[in-house]
């Protein structure tokens, strides 16, 4: 019983090590200006992932990614508005437009059911069928996704 509960200890002191260097390695990726890695750390900064969690951090990473047009990053800078962090719903359909026009499904599909529910935007069913059809055009989509946008459109003729 000793023996297992010392392996036990010693395997979560060894992953903690662990994920401190892929952190710290991360960062600095982050510093030198690395829109991946910014947005990396932003969202685990948001999640608490490895590190404690941090919305002020979150939002300054994923910020600085998404001024350089990384799309993940603009998406995620729309949720951390919609959650109140940095402007509003407002501010976050201009985050989820960007990150939609750079083709990054989530975005697509988000920035759809906006115009469709009048969310933060005027009602606008064809910017609504107009995002949808994008996001099944889209190759980076999944699948589920683009039947999932299939479905509606249907339902919307």
């Amino acid at each position: 019983m000793k023996k297992t509960l010392l392996v036990f200890i010693a395997v979560i002191f060894f992953i903690t090590v662990i994920t401190a260097e892929d952190f710290n390695s991360l960062l600095r990726r982050a510093e030198k200006g690395d829109a991946e890695a910014q947005c990396e750390v932003g969202d685990r900064y948001l999640r608490g992932n490895g590190i404690e969690r941090n919305m002020e951090k979150a939002y300054k990473w994923t910020e600085k990614s998404a001024l350089q047009d990384y799309p993940e990053a603009q998406f995620n800078m729309g949720v951390l508005c919609s959650i109140g962090f940095g402007g509003g719903i407002s501010e976050a359909v201009n985050w989820y437009k960007k990150s939609a026009q750079n083709g990054y499904p989530e975005a697509q599909e988000s920035i759809a059911a906006m115009y469709y529910h009048g969310t933060g935007v005027e009602v606008d069913k064809a910017k609504a069928k107009y995002w949808l059809k994008e996001l099944r055009k889209n190759p980076e989509a999944p699948d589920d996704m683009k039947d999932s946008a299939r479905i509606f459109l249907e339902t919307m003729e």
